[in-house]
């Protein structure tokens, strides 16, 4: 993924866009009634740098099934490629594009599509012009469910994983709500009241966030207006509860009332015969009725504006992109069993993908402490203050584990803190031996340090004996700093690596003699060269041959003198 591009835009929100190559499949149908999780592609979205941390706003669009769901989107997708300026639809004949679609009667998506371009979004937070916290804007397009090829399962397996991951589900509906529309809400409702009395859930906290109820080609101008005002209206009345409805009727109202936090509807008028009849409709303004063309100017701003985009919540906690790849995969898990799944198991599934998200968040928190004490560019640490960083690190990452809202109740918790605390174990034996290599370091630097004080490379040569007794002494010293700390990670592990110094620091020895003995000779050609200057240097007069015969042997027998002096053995520590 290439680096983000910011956008200078001086209006009131502020988008970065992130450069890939359009709509990106997340889940595949996979031709038998099956559907498959992407998880590379998703991946490749979800855990890139700029999102992978950052709060995430999902926007997705669900609905039957050839009734312009796509198409939709993709006007989502100028409004924020345009930084929503305020002349964001473009010039009248500039075709649409984007996620995929077409007029006429087949199926055109199928699975789920993930636009592979998130938008960083830095909003407002109505205090003096100030920023909010940056999120990354999703948007999600959706297979459509009852066409000639579906399955209710196929059909319940979308419509509930769109719901359960988005932030805001746009539900596109053609003409009016009937009440089979609102009975098909009724399947996942059914999860959020589950999910509201579970144990340890925060029951006040309501499983989903945004229903928005889109009403395409909507004809009844004269008794509700077009736009968000008249949808509210109309939704109020429909969603009202009379005392002459059926119990399960007024059931299913209480219950989209109890799992939404907020629920919106727009009307949207029909978009003109010339779209209608037009084959090769590629989206064009120009082809567009006015009054359409003005509805959806008020319509994708409304959606994607401050009030609307709200980041992803489940059980209360906010997610970021990371997180929000636990839910993905472990939905998919239980949507890929055998039979369709009962709003419990879908439960189940919640609750272990929020403890996830938690795990791996404390796991994290304790990587990122120890880190600051035994990362790669750190110094060896004390093994005692190490233990007690340890401990520290552990009592953090526990501590954020703990105050994590988690569905699930205290025995799924229980389970999740216990491996928690056997991943901290396994990794303190990790930074154990990462900090004892460290001590290896220093103890075999400290060796080094003491014996170039005797024969660095500026140093002339050592007596052999002395050299040797130096060795010792540097040899004890490095020993002593190696063996100043309690033994963590148990007393082979120490020995191993004492071995490895006593073994390195013979070899360097054996290095120091070489150094020293080339020292050795090169004093003893010096002396040679010394004592013949006194005889023969450049202001000495002429000597006789004979007498320059015999200093010549007395110079070799002072150099050789020299050179024999010293014993020629080295001592063997062990």
């Amino acid at each position: 993924m290439e680096h983000p591009i910011r956008n200078d835009s001086s209006e009131s929100d502020s988008f970065e866009v992130i450069n890939t190559n359009g709509p990106v499949q997340i889940i595949k149908d996979n031709g038998d009634h099956t559907f498959s999780l992407c998880e590379n592609d998703l991946s490749a979205i979800l855990m890139s740098p700029v999102v992978k941390d950052n709060d995430v706003v999902v926007v997705s669009v669900a609905g039957a099934f050839r009734k312009g769901k796509s198409f939709l989107l993709d006007w989502f997708l100028r409004y924020l490629m345009n930084d929503a300026d305020s002349d964001w639809m473009g010039n009248a004949d500039e075709e649409l594009t984007g996620f995929k679609w077409r007029g006429g009667a087949n199926r055109e998506t199928s699975g789920i599509w993930m636009w592979g371009q998130p938008f960083l979004k830095t909003p407002k937070t109505g205090k003096a012009g100030k920023t909010g916290k940056k999120v990354a804007i999703l948007l999600m397009d959706t297979q459509g469910t009852f066409d000639n090829q579906s399955t209710v399962r196929d059909n319940v397996t979308i419509f509930a994983l769109s719901t359960m991951l988005s932030s805001i589900q746009v539900y596109n509906i053609s003409q009016q709500i009937q009440e089979d529309d609102l009975q098909y809400l009724h399947l996942f409702t059914d999860y959020g009241r589950l999910a509201m009395q579970s144990d340890g859930a925060n029951t006040s906290v309501k499983p989903f966030q945004r229903l928005e109820i889109l009403i395409r080609d909507w004809a009844f101008e004269y008794e509700y207006a077009l736009g968000s005002e008249g949808g509210k209206d109309y939704l109020e009345d429909i969603l009202k509860i009379k005392g002459t409805q059926h119990e399960e009727l007024q059931e299913v109202r209480k219950h989209i009332s109890k799992c939404f936090e907020d629920v919106g509807c727009f009307l949207l008028p029909h978009p003109g015969k010339n779209v209608a009849a037009e084959r090769k409709f590629k989206g064009k303004l120009s082809d567009m009725d006015a009054e359409f063309v003005d509805g959806l100017r008020n319509l994708v701003p409304y959606y994607l504006g401050e009030s609307c985009l709200k980041p992803k919540q489940i059980g209360g906690q906010i997610l970021k992109g990371k997180d929000l790849l636990h839910y993905f995969k472990s939905y998919m898990d239980i949507f890929q069993q055998d039979e369709l799944p009962e709003p419990k198991t879908i439960l189940g599934a919640t609750a272990e993908a929020n403890i996830r998200a938690a795990l791996a968040a404390a796991k994290d928190k304790y990587v990122e402490e120890m880190e600051k004490r035994v990362g790669g560019d750190k110094g060896y640490v004390n093994e005692t203050d190490l233990e007690t960083h340890h401990a520290q690190a552990m009592d953090k990452a526990e501590n954020l584990f703990n105050t994590c809202k988690k569905l699930g109740g205290s025995k799924l918790s229980s389970q999740y803190l216990a491996k928690l605390l056997t991943y901290m174990e396994d990794q303190y034996t990790h930074y154990i031996k990462i900090n004892k290599s460290k001590k290896l370091a220093a103890a075999q630097e400290k060796y080094v340090e003491e014996m170039e004080k005797r024969v660095g490379g500026d140093k002339g040569y050592v007596n052999e004996t002395d050299l040797e007794t130096h060795h010792a002494q540097a040899m004890d010293k490095a020993e002593n700093l190696f063996n100043t700390c309690k033994k963590l990670g148990g007393s082979k592990l120490s020995s191993q690596y004492l071995a490895k110094l006593l073994t390195y620091m013979e070899d360097q020895y054996t290095h120091y003699i070489k150094i020293n003995k080339s020292k050795k000779l090169a004093a003893a050609q010096e002396k040679y060269v010394e004592e013949m200057e006194k005889r023969v240097g450049g202001d000495k007069g002429y000597v006789n041959e004979t007498d320059l015969e015999t200093h010549h042997a007395q110079a070799m027998d002072k150099a050789e003198n020299l050179f024999n002096t010293c014993k020629k053995t080295r001592r063997i520590r062990t």
